[in-house]
């Protein structure tokens, strides 16, 4: 039994691929921002889970 072939599909020129775009930075120097409280008790509580 034989299988179709597969269509030739156009060849992207890479110079004409859209650029990915920059992920969007909500503090002006672009570094992360502080995480919060809840974050923080989180986290703490997920090491506490994982570490017991």
């Amino acid at each position: 039994m034989t299988t179709p072939t597969l269509p030739r599909l156009p060849r992207r020129n890479p110079t004409v691929a859209p650029r990915a775009t920059p992920a969007p930075s909500w503090t002006p120097s672009g570094a992360w921002a502080a995480p919060t409280p809840e974050v923080l008790r989180t986290l703490e509580a997920a090491l506490a889970r994982w570490s017991s």
